[in-house]
């Protein structure tokens, strides 16, 4: 709590939520809430950086350079904003990289390049940030995919992973050579995947409309195997199943949005990206068994990304901001950390989209859909 308490001094002179001069949103949505204030619990506001505000922004991630210095890849509508975050009260902007014009802009990193991919075409952009903090520059953009909605990658193998956009499943390309990815094969569901996390030789799969999640095992990702299906409501379907909802909403009014696996890989969290669904934790420890264990839903009712990192879980939970809750238990999941921007508590689409809670310096990247990149210190996250 050293570097907390050093931090609020820093940030003493206002570099906390809930002032309207440094570009916060403050009109009100017609499904608002009344307006509450910045809530930081067992949090700290460093900063918030919003440059294009105008456009609005997506998604973010992190990158740690080999000389240990901090950045953010945030997702605007007009392309890639790669902010040095090292001091994390003073974010400065190295580059933006422009791209299609998107609502959506998803991106990941491996070795010191980043890897964006939008709903608007184009293919996959590839941004060398070698040269970081100096520039950063569009090294190359593979067409082997035009668009995708989401990406991840499989660092310790060197795999990337697309879903949504012009596929119904999940393309798998090797990143051998990081600026020119070669497909190794298809991961045929068949269905729509919204989104998948690759931990180990697992393929952890969001199947958007279908209401399901798959594990998939793709020691072999051009021969993937399905090794348990279930859907929202706990049921398990045997092998892969032909049915393809696609990206509109499921029956239940529900939608698998994203799964993440806690680090021993014995349970799995889901998001549903619909108001009143909760984030749920499910045993997947039985093979070919699931049982859900624990639920959890913030405030404003519509969680949207989950992360897990150690013994802690990290929710984007749009309006509801960041919240952060304890897995050391299965069967519950408390709440022990949250950041939320003073505004109007919506119950729809806006504010917190995506987080990065992968640095070791304890600080967390919240991208805000209206307000764009805020830089939150917690010292749970913090490494030794």
């Amino acid at each position: 709590m050293v570097l907390a308490a050093l931090l609020l001094g820093s940030c003493a002179a206002g570099c906390g939520g809930g002032d309207t001069a440094s570009g916060q949103s403050t009109a009100a949505p017609a499904d608002a809430a009344p307006w509450v204030g910045e809530e930081t619990t067992n949090t700290l506001l460093l900063s918030r950086f919003n440059k294009y505000a105008s456009t609005g922004y997506s998604s973010c991630w992190g990158y740690t350079a080999s000389d240990g210095r901090e950045y953010a890849l945030e997702g605007a509508r007009v392309g890639t904003s790669i902010v040095d975050v090292t001091d994390g009260t003073n974010p400065v902007e190295i580059a933006l990289i422009p791209g299609p014009l998107s609502s959506w802009r998803e991106l990941k990193t491996y070795q010191h390049y980043a890897y964006v991919v939008t709903e608007a075409g184009g293919g996959i952009q590839i941004i060398d940030l070698a040269d970081l903090p100096v520039s950063a520059t569009l090294a190359a953009t593979f067409t082997g995919i035009d668009r995708a909605h989401t990406v991840s990658i499989d660092e310790a193998r060197g795999i990337l992973y697309t879903g949504g956009g012009e596929a119904r499943s999940s393309h798998a390309f090797s990143l051998a050579d990081p600026l020119h990815p070669v497909e190794l094969g298809l991961v045929d569901v068949p269905r729509y995947v919204h989104d998948q996390v690759a931990v180990g030789n697992l393929l952890y799969l969001a199947e958007g409309a279908d209401e399901s999640y798959s594990i998939i095992d793709v020691t072999d990702p051009a021969a993937p195997v399905s090794k348990l299906r279930w859907h929202n409501d706990g049921d398990v379907e045997a092998a892969f199943g032909t049915t393809d909802a696609g990206h509109g909403t499921g029956s239940s009014g529900s939608f698998a949005h994203n799964v993440w696996p806690t680090a021993d890989g014995l349970s799995v969290l889901t998001t549903e990206e619909a108001t009143g669904r909760t984030v749920k934790r499910w045993d997947v420890s039985v093979p070919g068994a699931i049982r859900l264990t624990a639920e959890y839903l913030g405030p404003n009712g519509l969680a949207h990304n989950v992360h897990v990192k150690g013994g802690l879980a990290y929710l984007a939970h749009y309006a509801a901001g960041l919240r952060v809750v304890d897995l050391s238990d299965p069967s519950r999941m408390p709440e022990v950390a949250a950041y939320k921007k003073a505004g109007f508590l919506t119950r729809g689409y806006s504010g917190v989209w995506g987080i990065y809670p992968y640095f070791k310096s304890g600080k967390i990247l919240l991208s805000d859909i209206e307000d764009g990149l805020y830089i939150v210190y917690f010292d749970g996250a913090r490494e030794p």
